[in-house]
């Protein structure tokens, strides 16, 4: 235990800081390759010397939103964008889920525009056919879906 009068104190929580943002890091990738769980093992380890409460917890938030949008349905994507919504104005990672948020609106968007090209695809008809191709058309080319 490095005393505060120590010459080496700001060092020591210099460290601490660094260890702790690695393991958000850590979590964050564990988190990108859609392991819920272990990222949440992962930054629930966390030590509160490393001063990164507020970002652990916001991580958690931003953490169960990705899972729920994972499926990719209309559904599960209002869910997450309800929990992504909980990280207020001034929170340490809120433009993280802001971005989400903007992401995840935009594919419920292009899911809905799916769904109602389907539905018009069912008849099977040409005439349908050609509209269900149009209606599919809308969705633009976009980065990986629910990330």
């Amino acid at each position: 235990n490095v005393g505060d009068q120590s010459y080496v104190y700001q060092e020591a929580q210099n460290t601490i800081a660094q260890f702790g943002q690695k393991m958000l890091d850590l979590a964050q990738d564990s988190l990108t390759r859609r392991d819920l769980q272990g990222a949440l093992d992962i930054v629930n380890k966390i030590p509160p010397i490393a001063k990164l409460q507020r970002e652990a917890e916001d991580f958690e938030v931003i953490a169960n939103a990705q899972a729920k949008a994972w499926s990719g349905t209309v559904a599960d994507l209002e869910a997450a964008i309800a929990q992504i919504q909980k990280v207020e104005i001034g929170r340490p990672l809120y433009a993280k889920a802001q971005t989400l948020l903007g992401r995840w609106q935009s594919e419920k968007g292009d899911i809905a525009q799916i769904e109602k090209a389907r539905q018009l695809a069912q008849s099977g008809n040409p005439k349908d056919l050609q509209a269900a191709i149009s209606q599919a058309s809308l969705v633009k080319r976009k980065n990986s879906p629910a990330t």
